[in-house]
């Protein structure tokens, strides 16, 4: 998956966000700041997990998430 363009939206308390495009799809990225605990990230990756599988008109589209320290965005 490659980003085309990247666009910087905004900062919150929590982290960066930004738009771009990956392969023809407009995508939205939230980067977070800081380092979480153990339990949140555990949290995390199980709300993520299901969130992939979930279909509906009024929820944008989950396509995956990743834990990456270092990330070119």
């Amino acid at each position: 998956m490659g980003f085309q363009r990247i666009i910087w939206c905004g900062e919150g308390k929590g982290g960066r966000f930004t738009k771009g495009d990956s392969d023809g799809l407009e995508i939205d990225i939230k980067v977070q700041r800081g380092r979480i605990s153990a339990e949140s990230r555990r949290v995390f990756d199980e709300e993520c997990r299901v969130l992939v599988q979930l279909r509906h008109k009024n929820l944008v589209k989950v396509l995956g998430w990743c834990d990456q320290r270092k990330v070119g965005l």
